[in-house]
């Protein structure tokens, strides 16, 4: 089996820097740091008196508006009044509905809920002080889902597919391994450091990982039932090319001989031999530093 390897990043697939949708002073924090919430709940709310002042103002105008319209429209179905007098108290009527929606809106824009089931890490602001829109006053996430991306060298584009199983580890966590496969695999190549992105999503119910912890990512791109590998460090080299120490039986004695080969894929301290090797060849994998062609050796096993 031949492995790449490469480091990922971790992100909550569910994170939030939360921030209000219009100015105000902050009235009430409904929540702590740490404090697990659902979907919809209250979390923060501005102060909105300037708002609820408007909000009872045009409600009583609108139910002035309102009666006004219903006697006008009673007159109108009986063909007593003009029409523009009827048109009038009903434009009216609906403008009013139409100012009260959009302030009963921005009441709604000043109260910050939860936009998913999750928690509450962080709180900037206190009670009392300014907050405005794009200026965080919450951090929010989930960790129940996770994603992973890397960076991938483009010289592996072709071997590395949408669907393909990784196995991910973390140094911090020796305990954990988990098997994943890659949900998306960039299609193009960052020119700068010549790679591209995969990415992948993985389930973490117990929370163990976190946010910003880097991933080990071992992905398989070759593997094979039949194959010579030898340590790699066996493997030696001269002017001619690489070469292994093998031993022959000549005479009764054990003579050291010298293959040349021909390398492929290398992986942790191995490496695949494709070609110089025959089945039964004795290879010098320890002492090789200690011999040379043609000198008798003990074979000590």
């Amino acid at each position: 089996n031949h492995y790449i390897i490469t480091y990922g990043e971790v992100e909550a697939k569910n994170y939030a820097n939360i921030s209000p949708e219009m100015n105000g002073r902050i009235e009430k924090i409904y929540v702590e740091e740490g404090q697990r919430v659902n979907k919809g709940e209250l979390l923060l709310s501005l102060n909105t008196d300037a708002i609820e002042n408007q909000i009872k103002g045009v409600k009583s105008t609108l139910e002035f508006a309102t009666t006004t319209f219903e006697k006008q429209d009673n007159l109108w179905k009986q063909g007593i009044g003009s029409e523009i007098d009827y048109l009038t108290s009903k434009n009216n009527k609906e403008s009013l509905e139409a100012q009260l929606e959009s302030l009963e809106a921005q009441k709604r824009m000043s109260q910050i809920r939860a936009p998913f089931a999750g928690v509450v890490d962080k709180i900037f602001p206190k009670e009392c002080e300014i907050a405005s829109p794009g200026f965080p006053v919450m951090e929010f996430v989930n960790l129940s889902k996770l994603t992973i991306t890397a960076d991938v060298s483009e010289a592996f584009v072709g071997k590395i597919k949408e669907g393909q199983n990784v196995e991910l580890s973390f140094s911090s966590l020796p305990d954990v391994m988990i098997k994943t496969p890659i949900i998306r695999v960039s299609k193009v190549i960052t020119s700068s450091s010549r790679t591209f992105e995969i990415e992948m999503e993985i389930n973490n119910p117990n929370e163990t990982i976190k946010p910003n912890m880097v991933s080990s990512i071992k992905i398989k791109d070759f593997s094979t039932d039949n194959a010579f590998v030898v340590p790699s460090l066996a493997i030696r080299k001269d002017i001619t090319g690489k070469y292994v120490y093998t031993v022959n039986k000549e005479d009764n004695q054990h003579i050291v001989g010298k293959k040349y080969i021909t390398t492929d894929l290398s992986y942790e301290e191995n490496t695949m031999i494709t070609d110089g090797l025959s089945k039964g060849d004795q290879v010098v994998v320890k002492g090789f530093h200690l011999v040379s062609a043609g000198v008798p050796v003990n074979v000590v096993k």
